[in-house]
């Protein structure tokens, strides 16, 4: 009996090959043969999914480098890059020209963008709460609309037309309330400088606690402006021609998203000493780590899973800004907004 010939080596195997001449024609089961392996172990490659943040990596954005750190993404078969964002990089434009797969922004800003014709559709939310809030000193808070006469207000200029209308909604003039621009960092309200500020009570809010000063906040929702935070969304064309592919990605960050919640600190460690940009402290991230369970996990996530997007929002949204004027085009939320590839992950996960 021929004793039984051990399998080449991939060296081995690729001389081979070269030996046959370059006019030769090696199918991929003679190569597999050579290798002594099989179309099993020389599966396809893992299918690359590109996501753009809209600031800066941190830990609000956990539950993508959970996904990335405990291999929810390679067991997927998916190669996944997580981009970082910050000002002047534009999430929606870099979707739509096919730079990158995937984009998260605000629910209004992607709504304003449909308005315009940008087509792009909506498919899952990582915070089913909007952790942005406008904030105030303990000793003289500022707790809803009514409270915000005769103070001054730091707001960002796209938010300030939305309050406007809340304000006259809720019979308050809005020339009563001074309003002054507003950018990251809360030392004004520190300071003195304003009475109220908006930001997240999950960034800015801990950074004030963590300086010593003892907040009240308001989310934004609870004044009456619906939104959600962080949505995710791709091109109509990607959703058509990429969706086996943006699924399994999907189910990959439902694994993510909650085991963030699930593991905070752990997940703030990681992210600070291996995925975020130089320079974030890591007892400021673990402090906001610990704040985003409920805003993962709770609202409609406790009824119909983590990443749950709902139309409701949308529409109120909408509402709000066209009575703002700042949306004066018909927008159709149920071609904006896509729950099923929601469905087909959860499905599986």
């Amino acid at each position: 009996m021929t004793p039984e010939q051990p399998p080449l080596s991939r060296r081995m195997a690729l001389a081979t090959i070269a030996g046959l001449g370059s006019g030769a024609v090696v199918s991929v089961s003679v190569a597999l043969e050579l290798f002594g392996g099989s179309r099993s172990a020389y599966a396809q490659a893992d299918e690359a999914v590109s996501c753009q943040l809209n600031w800066i990596k941190s830990v609000q954005f956990g539950g993508h480098f959970a996904a990335l750190e405990k291999g929810f993404f390679k067991n997927e078969g998916i190669d996944a890059e997580i981009l970082g964002g910050g000002p002047g990089i534009d999430s929606i434009n870099l979707v739509a020209s096919g730079r990158v797969t995937v984009g998260d922004r605000d629910s209004s800003t992607i709504l304003l963008a449909r308005s315009k014709g940008t087509p792009i559709r909506a498919f899952a939310c990582a915070m089913q709460r909007n952790p942005y809030a406008l904030m105030s000193v303990k000793t003289k808070p500022i707790k809803s609309l009514k409270d915000m006469v005769g103070k001054t207000i730091a707001i960002p200029q796209q938010r300030r037309a939305a309050l406007t209308v809340l304000l006259r909604k809720a019979g308050i003039d809005p020339a009563k309330v001074s309003f002054v621009p507003v950018g990251t960092d809360p030392g004004v309200l520190a300071s003195g400088q304003v009475d109220g500020f908006f930001g997240y009570v999950t960034n800015q809010g801990v950074m004030l606690q963590m300086r010593g000063v003892q907040i009240e906040s308001v989310l934004l929702q609870e004044l009456g402006d619906p939104s959600y935070p962080m949505v995710f969304f791709a091109t109509e064309q990607t959703l058509a021609t990429r969706r086996p592919a943006l699924v399994k990605w999907l189910r990959a960050e439902i694994q993510g998203w909650k085991w963030f919640a699930e593991h905070p600190a752990e997940t703030a460690k990681f992210v600070v000493e291996k995925y975020s940009q130089q320079g974030l402290d890591l007892a400021q991230q673990t402090a906001e780590a610990k704040l985003y369970p409920e805003y993962i996990l709770g609202g409609d996530a406790a009824q119909h899973g983590a990443l749950w997007v709902d139309r409701r929002i949308f529409d109120e949204a909408l509402a709000l800004a066209k009575e703002a004027r700042s949306i004066t085009e018909n927008v159709d939320v149920g071609a904006l907004v896509d729950q099923s590839l929601l469905r087909d992950a959860s499905a599986r996960t």
